[in-house]
């Protein structure tokens, strides 16, 4: 993940047009009319750079200190879940409400993924069953 001079200090310089570009934005956001549906996918775009930019710097901390940079990633993988069930469920409300539909591209993909999903969830959510065909523990307490 070492960067030569050169190209860290090009990274250096777009980051910092970026952040120049992004307060910008910000103060234009304050001052003027902003669809909420646009706002909210900008405001989940920069929460991904900023859990990204985090998730390096940490992964650069631990190869530094010589520790294991692999103890972030059940983080992450948590963090994508929360983020895909935020996902899911905005998807959800636009299907609901016809703001998408059979033209909208990517759909059959999305069908696909999703099916592949449950095929893995599934075992690690779904409650087993004694033979009988009941929960085989008391339904009151959750795994």
């Amino acid at each position: 993940m070492s960067e030569t001079p050169q190209n860290e200090g090009q990274l250096t310089n777009r980051l910092q047009r970026v952040t120049d570009e992004l307060t910008l934005l910000k103060e234009a956001i304050h001052s003027g009319d902003v669809d909420a549906r646009v706002l909210r996918e900008f405001r989940w775009a920069v929460d991904h750079i900023r859990l990204s930019a985090w998730a390096v710097s940490r992964w650069l901390e631990e190869e530094k200190e010589r520790g294991d940079p692999y103890r972030i990633l059940p983080f992450l993988v948590a963090e994508r879940v929360r983020r895909a069930t935020s996902l899911s469920s905005e998807l959800t409300a636009d299907l609901s409400a016809f703001e998408a539909g059979v033209e909208t591209p990517g759909l059959s993909q999305l069908y696909d993924a999703t099916q592949q999903l449950l095929r893995c969830l599934e075992p690690m959510v779904k409650k087993p069953k004694d033979v009988s065909g009941r929960v085989a523990w008391d339904e009151r307490k959750e795994p």
